[in-house]
C-alpha cells in the first residue's frame, strides 16, 4: 500500500502567517474546522479514536470520549473558543467527541434529533443544542449554514446489523456505550456559506435525488468507496462535483481512523485506489483535486478575492 506522502502533489498549500480570509483545517476522518478572524465552526470532530477497526469486536467495544486526547487535540489546533459543531450524522467516527468539544469551546451543536441526543447524553445544555430543519439557513457568526438531506454510503449487507444503518438515537446517549449505539440518525450534506465563498460538506455517498445546490468548493468522504463500482464513483463525482459547479474538491475520510492522531496516518483500506480514480476524473473535468494531510490548514477563501461562482449566486439573490 502506498504512503499518503506519495500524494504530496495533491496536498493544498499550507496556511501562511498573517493570511486573511477563511481557512480550512483537516484533522482526519471527516473532521474539519472552518474559521476566519471572528468565527470558528467544527464539522464532525473526532479525536479519541478508541482502537483498531477489526471486525465484530470493534462494534461491540464499550467506549467513551477521552478527554485527555480531546484537550491535546484542541491545544494542537490552538483553539479555545468555537461557535458551532455541525454533525453530518451520528456514527461514532463523526459524533463521539462532539459533546466534549462543544463544552470545552462553548460551541453549539447543530444536527439531527440523534445529534441532539448525543449532546444531551454528553452533558451539553439544552440551549447549546439545535435540531436542524432541512433547508433552513442558520446564521453562525460570519457564516451561514444550511443542512440538506443526504444518504450514507451503503454498507455490505453483512455489516449493516452491526452499525445500525439508518436507525436513530431516540434517547440521550450517555457514555460509556457500545460503539454500535452510535446509530446513523440520518445523514446530511451541509452548505457552509461565507461572503468570500461557499463550501459543501459531504457526510455520505451518492444521493438518489440530490437537491439543487451550488458551491465553489466541496468535500467528498471516500471511506468505503473502494468497495463500490467504478460506475458508482463516476456518478457520485458527477452529481457531487459537476452538478454543484464546484471547481475545488477536497477528499476526506481517507485515513485509517483506528490509528491515534499522533501517529503517521495510513490510508483506510484501499482508499488510495479511490484517490487514483478521482485524479483521473478531476483531470477530465478541469477540477482542482486536493488530498489534505492531517493537521494541515489551508487558506480556503482569501480575503478580497471572491470567486465568480459566489458573485453569480449573489446576483440571483437580489
Amino acid at each position: 500500500m502506498p504512503s499518503p506522502d506519495e500524494y504530496q502533489h495533491l496536498f493544498p498549500e499550507p496556511l501562511k502567517p498573517r493570511s486573511k480570509g477563511v481557512s480550512l483545517l483537516f484533522i482526519g476522518t471527516n473532521s474539519l474546522l472552518f474559521r476566519d478572524s471572528k468565527t470558528a465552526i467544527f464539522v464532525d470532530p473526532y479525536f479519541t479514536r478508541p482502537g483498531p477497526i477489526l471486525g465484530l469486536q470493534y462494534f461491540l467495544k464499550t467506549v467513551a470520549p477521552n478527554q485527555q486526547i480531546i484537550h491535546k487535540a484542541l491545544d494542537r489546533i490552538g483553539i479555545a473558543k468555537a461557535n458551532a459543531v455541525l454533525l453530518t450524522h451520528t456514527h461514532i467516527d463523526h459524533a463521539l467527541d462532539a459533546p466534549d468539544v462543544a463544552k470545552l469551546t462553548g460551541a453549539k451543536i447543530f444536527g439531527s434529533r440523534s445529534a441532539v441526543n448525543v449532546g444531551k447524553g454528553g452533558g451539553v445544555p439544552e440551549d447549546f443544542l439545535c435540531e436542524v430543519e432541512i433547508g433552513k439557513p442558520y446564521k453562525i457568526g460570519t457564516f451561514r449554514v444550511t443542512f440538506f438531506e443526504s444518504e450514507h454510503l451503503p454498507f455490505p449487507k453483512i455489516v449493516e446489523p452491526l452499525i445500525n444503518y439508518k436507525e436513530e438515537i431516540d434517547e440521550p446517549l450517555v457514555p460509556p456505550v457500545r460503539m454500535a449505539e452510535f446509530r446513523e440518525g440520518g445523514t446530511f450534506k451541509i452548505l457552509i456559506e461565507h461572503k468570500l465563498g461557499s463550501f459543501l460538506v459531504s457526510g455520505g455517498g451518492l444521493d438518489t435525488n440530490p437537491p439543487p445546490i451550488s458551491a465553489t468548493a466541496i468535500s467528498i468522504t471516500i471511506a468505503g468507496l473502494a468497495l463500490r463500482s467504478k460506475e458508482y464513483r463516476e456518478k457520485l463525482f458527477r452529481k457531487s462535483v459537476i452538478d454543484t459547479g464546484a471547481h475545488r474538491v477536497f477528499l476526506t475520510h481517507w485515513d485509517d481512523f483506528g490509528k491515534p492522531l499522533d501517529e503517521p496516518p495510513d490510508f483506510l483500506g484501499r482508499a488510495h485506489l479511490v484517490v487514483d480514480h478521482f485524479i483521473e476524473m478531476a483531470k477530465s473535468s478541469e477540477v482542482e483535486l486536493f488530498l489534505p494531510p492531517l493537521w494541515s490548514e489551508t487558506l480556503l477563501f482569501p480575503q478580497g478575492k471572491r470567486g465568480i461562482f459566489q458573485k453569480i449566486r449573489d446576483l440571483f439573490r437580489r
